[in-house]
C-alpha cells in the first residue's frame, strides 16, 4: 500500500466516521422536546427482566423517534444491542449492511459507559450524549451510508448492584452526502507524493456511487486546459486509447465532449444510441456498453475551464436528469483538487513551492519551479532531499528608494502627548465635579496628581511609554470611582472604553499616514507593472511611515542577456521620475489628510552587482555573502545621513536625494536630473553634497533636487 493509500485510509477511519467521543452532556428529552414521557422508575427496573414498553406506548410518547419514516430505536444502556426498532429501521437493518470499524466503536462505547456512569453518580440527572456518527457499508454493492446517531439516556440509572439499568433511546439521521463530500475533499487535497492512482480512482467512484445511491454508475475525468489530455487519458472512462482519437472528439464543437468544452455547460445523454452525430469517442463508449452519460465542466477559480467529469452507466435504467443537481454538488467539491494524477507533476511542484517558498514574484517564478522540480524528482526517485535546492540569483543589480514621511516620529509623539493631555483634562473635570468623599475619590485625585506629574514634560519618543502608565492609573484608581465605562463614552465621545484614553490626534495621524502610504504604494505598483513589460525584474515594497521599495534586475532573473548599461540608466530614470511625481501627488492630497504630512525622497544608486538568496526560514530574499554587506549598510545609514557642511538631514521635504558611490553613477544621475527638469518635474538647481562620515561607509556622495509641486 502506498503512502497516499495509508494516509487516506487512516483519515477515513478516524473517530468521526463511527463515533465521536462526547465533549459534553446535558439533560435531553425534556429540554429538546418540551415534555418528559410518562415512564416511571418501575419501567426502568423492569428493563432488567427484558420487559420492553409496548409499541403503542413507545410510538405515542416518542413520535420524534418512531413516527413514519424515522429510524428510531431502543437499546440496552450504552450499547448497540437494539431491543426495539421503528418500522423503517427494521426494513433497513434487514438489508445486508455492515458496520465499519466495530472494534474502535466497542472501545469507545466502553469508555462512554464509564464516563456516563460517573456522571450519573455525580450529577444525579438524566443525560444526553452529543451526536455520534456511524458508517455502514453494503456488503454487495459497496455503497456507504453515514448516520448521525442521536442517543438519549433519560431512562438510565444505576441499579442497586452498581450496574446501569434502564434503556437508551436513539435515532439514525442520514448525513451521507455531507460526510461523503467531506471525505472526497480530504482525499483530493492530500499532500502525499506517492499517489496510488488506481486506488484514488476506485475510491472516487465508490464515493460517487454512494452519493447517488447507484451502484452501477462509473466515474471518469479529463484535464482539458492547454490540451493536456495528450498525457492524461488514463483517468477517463476509456482508459486505453490513442489521444489522436480523443483530440478530434474534443475539438468537434457540435459533438458531445466538444460541445461541453465550447459552451461550458453540463450535458446529459439519456441513451447514447439515439445520438444522431457521434464522435469517435462516442462510438467507443457505445461499443463498450455505455448507455447513459453525463458530462460536467469543472472550472478554475478564475472561471476558466479546467476539465470535465464523466458519469456513465451501462444499465438499461438511465442515470436520470433528477440526479444532475446532486452531480453538480459532487463536481464542485471534486473541482477543488481535480485529481493528482491528471495534474501530476505540476501539482506536486506547486505544492513544494507553497510549502517551502511562500509567495513568489512572477519574474522569479521559473527559478523556484526549477528548484521544486529537482526536489520532487529526487523524492520520487527514492533519493529525497531535506529541502529544495537553494534559490540564488547571481550578479544582480540593486536599486533602492524610499518616500519617507518627514518628522513622523516627532509628529506621532506630539499627537500622543496632546491625546494624553486631553485625557487628563477630561478626568480632572469629572473628578472635580464628583461629590463623593470616599476612598475611591481620594485615590482618583491621587492618580490625577500622578498623571499631571507624568505629563508635565514629555520628551521626544516618551509619549508611548507614559501612555502605559496613564492607562494603569485609570484602570486601578479612576475606573473604580467612575463606574460603567460606557457612561464615560457618553460624557466624552472621543474616549476609548477599553483603555479609558482619548486617541483623537493619534487616530488623525494614523489616518494621514494611511492616505500617504496608499497613494505611494498604488502609484509604485502601477508604474512597476509598466516597467515589467520591458525587462523582468524583482520588485517589492515595504510600508511603515512612508514607503520604501527595492528592485533587483539582471540576466540571472530575466533569463536573457540584457544591455545592462542601457537598462540601468532607464530604470534609474524611471524610478527618479516616480519619486518626483510622488512629491506632487502627496502635496495634492493634503486636503484629504486630517494632519497634512510631507515626504522626503531618496534613491540609492549602487555601482556593483550583488548576489541574493531566498532564506527558507524567513521566507524572503536577503543579500548573500558578507562581501555584499556594504549595500545593506548603505541603505540603513543613508536614511539618517547628514550634509557635512551644514549638519542638516540629507532627505528633506519636497526634495529628492540621490546617493551614489562612483563618478559614472553621478554623471548618469546628473543627466537624469536634466531630463526631469525639461519635463517640468524639478527645478533647475542641482545641489552637490558631501555627506558626513558614516560608520562602515566611505566615498558616498549625493545630489539633491527640488520637486515642482
Amino acid at each position: 500500500m502506498t503512502n497516499y493509500s495509508r494516509h487516506y485510509r487512516k483519515a477515513s477511519q478516524n473517530a468521526r466516521e463511527f463515533i465521536a467521543f462526547p465533549s459534553f452532556y446535558k439533560t435531553s428529552a425534556q429540554a429538546s422536546f418540551g415534555r418528559q414521557p410518562e415512564f416511571s422508575l418501575g419501567t426502568i427496573q423492569e428493563w432488567d427482566k427484558d420487559v420492553v414498553p409496548s409499541k403503542d406506548h413507545i410510538e405515542r410518547n416518542f413520535p420524534f423517534l418512531f413516527s413514519s419514516g424515522h429510524l428510531g430505536f431502543i437499546s440496552s444502556p450504552l450499547s448497540m444491542e437494539i431491543k426495539y426498532a421503528s418500522s423503517a429501521l427494521q426494513i433497513f437493518l434487514h438489508d445486508d449492511w455492515h458496520i465499519e470499524h466495530t472494534e474502535a466503536a466497542q472501545a469507545l462505547i466502553s469508555s462512554l459507559h464509564t464516563l456516563v456512569e460517573t456522571s450519573l453518580e455525580d450529577m444525579g440527572v438524566a443525560l444526553e450524549t452529543s451526536p455520534q456518527v456511524i458508517h455502514l457499508r453494503h456488503r454487495l454493492s459497496g455503497i456507504s451510508k453515514y448516520f448521525q446517531v442521536q442517543l438519549y439516556h433519560d431512562y438510565v440509572k444505576k441499579g442497586s448492584d452498581g450496574n446501569l439499568v434502564g434503556f437508551t433511546m436513539g435515532r439514525f439521521v442520514d448525513i451521507s452526502k455531507r460526510e461523503l463530500l467531506s471525505a472526497l475533499e480530504a482525499m483530493l487535497v492530500t499532500d502525499e507524493s506517492n499517489v496510488d492512482m488506481d486506488f484514488v480512482l476506485n475510491e472516487i467512484q465508490r464515493m460517487l456511487r454512494s452519493y447517488l445511491n447507484r451502484h452501477d454508475v462509473e466515474f471518469g475525468s479529463l484535464y482539458t486546459k492547454d490540451q493536456m489530455w495528450r498525457d492524461n487519458v488514463s483517468w477517463m472512462l476509456l482508459r486505453d486509447f490513442d489521444w489522436d482519437v480523443l483530440e478530434d472528439s474534443l475539438l468537434g464543437v457540435n459533438l458531445t465532449y466538444g460541445k461541453v468544452i465550447k459552451e461550458k455547460e453540463p450535458l446529459y445523454v439519456e441513451d447514447m444510441s439515439t445520438l444522431k452525430m457521434r464522435s469517435a469517442l462516442d462510438e467507443l463508449l457505445l461499443e463498450r456498453g455505455y448507455r447513459s452519460l453525463v458530462l460536467l465542466p469543472i472550472f478554475e477559480a478564475d472561471g476558466s475551464l479546467l476539465g470535465l467529469i464523466e458519469v456513465a452507466s451501462k444499465s438499461s435504467e438511465p442515470i436520470g436528469s433528477d440526479l444532475l443537481t446532486s452531480l453538480l454538488d459532487f463536481s464542485a467539491v471534486f473541482a477543488i483538487g481535480m485529481n493528482s494524477y491528471i495534474i501530476e507533476v505540476d501539482n506536486q511542484i506547486d505544492l513544494v513551492i507553497r510549502q517551502h517558498f511562500t509567495a513568489i514574484h512572477p519574474s522569479m517564478e521559473w527559478q523556484f519551479k526549477e528548484s521544486a522540480k529537482a526536489f520532487y524528482w529526487a523524492r520520487t526517485a527514492g533519493f529525497p532531499m531535506d529541502s529544495p535546492p537553494p534559490i540564488v540569483f547571481r550578479e544582480i543589480h540593486p536599486l533602492y528608494g524610499q518616500a519617507d514621511i518627514v518628522d513622523s516620529s516627532t509628529i506621532r509623539n506630539e499627537c500622543s502627548s496632546k491625546d494624553l493631555q486631553d485625557t487628563l483634562a477630561f478626568y480632572r473635570q469629572q473628578i472635580n465635579h464628583t461629590q463623593h468623599d470616599d476612598k475611591h475619590l481620594r485615590s482618583a485625585k491621587d492618580a490625577l496628581q500622578e498623571m499631571v506629574h507624568l505629563l508635565g514634560d514629555i520628551g521626544e519618543g516618551e509619549a508611548a511609554k507614559k501612555e502605559i502608565k496613564v492607562t494603569e492609573l485609570i484602570g486601578e484608581k479612576i475606573r473604580p470611582m467612575m463606574g460603567d465605562a460606557t457612561r464615560w463614552k457618553e460624557l466624552e465621545p472621543r474616549l476609548d472604553v477599553n483603555t479609558g484614553l482619548i486617541y483623537s490626534q493619534s487616530k488623525a495621524f494614523d489616518e494621514s499616514v494611511a492616505v500617504v502610504n496608499k497613494v505611494i504604494a498604488e502609484y509604485l505598483e502601477r508604474c512597476n507593472l509598466e516597467l515589467q513589460q520591458s525587462t523582468p525584474h524583482y520588485f517589492d515594497i515595504f510600508k511603515t511611515d512612508g514607503v520604501s521599495f527595492e528592485i533587483y534586475f539582471g540576466a540571472s532573473i530575466s533569463r536573457s542577456e540584457v544591455d545592462i548599461d542601457r537598462f540601468t540608466s532607464g530604470i534609474e530614470l524611471h524610478q527618479l521620475r516616480q519619486l518626483c511625481e510622488i512629491n506632487r501627488m502627496i502635496s495634492d492630497k493634503h486636503q484629504d489628510m486630517p494632519i497634512p504630512l510631507r515626504c522626503a525622497q531618496l534613491l540609492v544608486v549602487y555601482n556593483q552587482t550583488i548576489d541574493i538568496r531566498f532564506r527558507m526560514d524567513e521566507k524572503r530574499f536577503d543579500i548573500d555573502g558578507s562581501y555584499h554587506a556594504r549595500y545593506e549598510i548603505l541603505k540603513k545609514r543613508l536614511d539618517k545621513a547628514v550634509v557635512e557642511s551644514t549638519g542638516e538631514r540629507l532627505t528633506q521635504a519636497g526634495k529628492v536625494a540621490i546617493a551614489y558611490l562612483d563618478e559614472a553613477s553621478k554623471a548618469r544621475s546628473l543627466q537624469h536630473c536634466q531630463e526631469l527638469h525639461k519635463e517640468g518635474l524639478i527645478h533647475e538647481e542641482i545641489e552637490h553634497l558631501d555627506l558626513a562620515p558614516m560608520k562602515g561607509l566611505s566615498g558616498v556622495g549625493a545630489l539633491r533636487v527640488t520637486s515642482i509641486l
